[in-house]
């Protein structure tokens, strides 16, 4: 463990007192992500999804981001005037910092991480001509977090201007309103908006040695507050997702 995070201490103490550096979960302010649904003008009430995403993240230090891949399953059910989704699935990427010089031994260069998540969304939906319109929503996310950059965030609470939210699992809620409709010469082709506005729970406190805000939890904007837009098309049994968050996401998914 020494040959991994001295060189990491090294690079700190060259970098001066200004190069304040900090770590934050993955998918922070990242995890209420679309769950694709039944409209009220299917005949078939209840669906399966699976969903395969690429998506990427600039991280708390500008310099730094995350690309990942995401592969979900998810089942969803309309009722009357009612649409609920439940799922899960697991990603896995990695951290880069694109301005490190790559010729020095570098911990902060890349860092693997994996994870899994648990989703749920409900919505109360009414229909008019050939638009639904899921007007107040519940989005509710569990996110748990694995890897070398998981890791890497715990060693470095001890390296002067290192600052780091150490916590492995996210629970995040919110609220969320939605249109979405079919074509005039399809029920087959739909295409959807959707807004959310969420919170993560928890402590989310940036630890580290010294006084630079590390017991402040809005730091570069990472307060708990969060919003996300979506976008949702579907041609028959296929589906597409763009995402946007703290992250940007594509998705391709089928339905059965």
């Amino acid at each position: 463990m020494k040959k991994i995070y001295f060189p990491a201490f090294l690079v700190v103490l060259l970098s001066g007192c200004d190069s304040i550096r900090y770590y934050m979960p993955v998918m922070l302010k990242a995890d209420l992500t679309y769950m694709p649904k039944p409209m009220s003008f299917d005949s078939i009430k209840t669906s399966n999804y699976v969903t395969a995403t690429y998506g990427g993240k600039s991280m708390a230090n500008l310099d730094e981001e995350s690309t990942f891949g995401q592969f979900s399953f998810s089942r969803s059910h309309y009722l009357k005037n009612i649409n609920v989704s439940y799922g899960g699935g697991g990603y896995f990427g990695t951290v880069e910092n694109n301005s490190i010089d790559t010729t020095v031994v570098n911990v902060l260069d890349r860092k693997n991480f994996s994870g899994f998540n648990l989703n749920t969304s409900a919505n109360l939906v009414t229909s008019s001509g050939r638009t639904d319109f899921r007007v107040i929503g519940l989005e509710l996310a569990y996110n748990k977090e694995f890897g070398d950059y998981y890791h890497y965030r715990k060693s470095v609470i001890g390296i002067p201007d290192a600052y780091s939210i150490t916590r492995s699992d996210l629970f995040s809620a919110g609220l969320s309103s939605e249109v979405i409709w079919h074509t005039k010469n399809s029920i087959h082709t739909q295409f959807g908006f959707k807004l959310t506005i969420g919170k993560t729970f928890g402590n989310l406190k940036y630890k580290g040695v010294g006084s630079h805000n590390n017991n402040d939890d809005i730091i570069w904007g990472n307060g708990r507050g969060s919003s996300a837009f979506a976008f949702f098309f579907q041609l028959k049994q296929f589906h597409f997702i763009f995402d946007q968050s703290t992250a940007s996401r594509f998705s391709v998914g089928y339905r059965f």
